[in-house]
C-alpha cells in the first residue's frame, strides 16, 4: 500500500454495501428455511404415509408444503443468488477499503469494482421446463 488516508466511502457504495449484505443474508436465511422445511416434510410424509396416526388430508397438505419449498428453492435458485449477492459484496467491500486507505486508488477503479459486483447479480431466470419423452 501507498501513504494511508481516510477518505470517506461514496455514499452509493456505502448504500449498495448495504444492500448487498442484506439481501444475501435474508435470502440466505429464507434459503436454509425453506430447505428445512422441505426436508421436515418428506419426514413427516414418509413417517405418517400408510398410517392411521396423520390426520385426514394432512399427508397431502403437508406433501404439498414440501414439494412447493423445494419448486422455490430450485425455481429462483435461491442458493446461487445467495452466493452471488455476498460475491458481490466482498468484491466492492475489499474495494472501498482499498478506496479509503490507498490514495493512488481512484473512483474509477472504485467504480469498476461496484460494477464488476453488479454484473454477477444479474436477473432473476426461471428455467424451462425439460421436454418429457
Amino acid at each position: 500500500m501507498t501513504e494511508s488516508q481516510n477518505r470517506p466511502i461514496p455514499e452509493e457504495m456505502k448504500v449498495a454495501l448495504n444492500e448487498w449484505d442484506r439481501k444475501a443474508a435474508r435470502l440466505s436465511r429464507l434459503y436454509a428455511l425453506l430447505g428445512a422445511l422441505s426436508v421436515s416434510c418428506s419426514l413427516f410424509v414418509a413417517t405418517f404415509v400408510g398410517t392411521d396416526e396423520a390426520l385426514t388430508g394432512s399427508i397431502r397438505v403437508v406433501a404439498f408444503v414440501g414439494t412447493a419449498s423445494l419448486a422455490w428453492i430450485g425455481t429462483f435458485n435461491m442458493g446461487g443468488k445467495a452466493h452471488a449477492l455476498r460475491s458481490a459484496w466482498r468484491i466492492l467491500n475489499a474495494a472501498c477499503i482499498r478506496y479509503k486507505y490507498e490514495a493512488s486508488y481512484t473512483f474509477e477503479e472504485l467504480h469498476a469494482q461496484y460494477v464488476a459486483g453488479e454484473s454477477l447479480l444479474g436477473v432473476i431466470t426461471i428455467p424451462e421446463p425439460s421436454p418429457k419423452h
